[in-house]
């Protein structure tokens, strides 16, 4: 300490003392540069440093962490103007800004964590990102995970499959009790479900009418019913000239597994029945 040498600087006559070049600048308050300071090693500042035009540093170390590159910081860095970066700018702990980030090309980034909104060009403002399988909040402002709309979509509101028999050759039942023509079988129907079937038929008589000889056909669901009361459709034309049948019918019971309907026909007193094109189609619905 004893053998320092004064640097002394005088503007008005343009006196400068050079340092040997093993000894070391020290700096005990702030150092004001209006032109430019050359430094061949290493600067140590333990306060302020103020520079009325430009702070250049003309090495070229490679920085690959907080530590090493041509500038280290121990401390914070206040910018109160622009921060232009031209190669990579890299932060490995946290970062907080008050003001609005513009980025003109692509932003990579780990982790985002955003503790307040976020919106998209002039789209609506988000905050926050829900795991919410019904989307029950109905959040105008909320956005859904990938695996909330695919157990909507897969639960809710939608068909979820679609079955079909058909049985289209002519079937002749001598029998006043019912006798299945045509059955499908719809598998794995979900709980909360509900079925509509559409069945069709075509009905005649196998001898000529005869007052009150009818022939009947109906569509059932086995060991169940549909929602109303059951319909029978009634016909007493022969031959070619058979009544072709038309049914909506609505499944609405809940439970899970599966579900079977069938197309019937029987004939009522002395006339055997002829029924054929028995079609039956079933529509699962997703119900909220």
């Amino acid at each position: 300490m004893a053998n320092r040498i004064p640097l002394i600087v005088n503007p008005d006559v343009s006196q400068i003392q050079e340092l040997p070049a093993s000894d070391t600048l020290f700096i005990a308050n702030g150092v004001d540069v209006n032109g430019s300071m050359d430094i061949s090693t290493n600067l140590t500042l333990s306060s302020t440093a103020t520079a009325s035009t430009r702070f250049v540093v003309s090495a070229t170390t490679a920085s690959t962490n907080a530590t090493s590159g041509c500038a280290t910081f121990a401390g914070g860095v206040g910018i109160s103007g622009a921060l232009n970066v031209g190669g990579t700018l890299g932060v490995t702990g946290n970062s907080t800004f008050t003001g609005n980030i513009d980025v003109d090309g692509t932003a990579n980034l780990d982790n985002v964590d955003i503790d307040g909104t976020f919106k998209i060009g002039s789209g609506e403002t988000v905050d926050i990102i829900r795991d919410e399988d019904d989307l029950s909040s109905n959040d105008a402002n909320a956005l859904a995970t990938q695996q909330s709309i695919k157990a909507y979509v897969d639960n809710f509101g939608r068909i979820k499959q679609i079955k079909e028999a058909t049985s289209t050759a002519a079937s002749t039942f001598n029998t006043t009790t019912f006798t299945d023509k045509v059955s499908l079988t719809v598998s794995g129907v979900a709980a909360n479900s509900r079925v509509m079937v559409i069945a069709s038929y075509s009905l005649e008589s196998a001898t000529p009418f005869t007052s009150g000889n009818l022939s009947q056909g109906r569509c059932i669901k086995d060991g169940g019913s549909f929602e109303g009361e059951e319909i029978i459709n009634s016909h007493n034309n022969y031959a070619s000239n058979g009544g072709k049948q038309f049914n909506i019918l609505y499944d609405s019971a809940n439970g899970a597994g599966d579900r079977t309907y069938k197309i019937q026909a029987r004939r009522l007193n002395n006339q055997a029945v002829i029924i054929s094109n028995a079609k039956i189609l079933a529509i699962e619905l997703a119900i909220s």
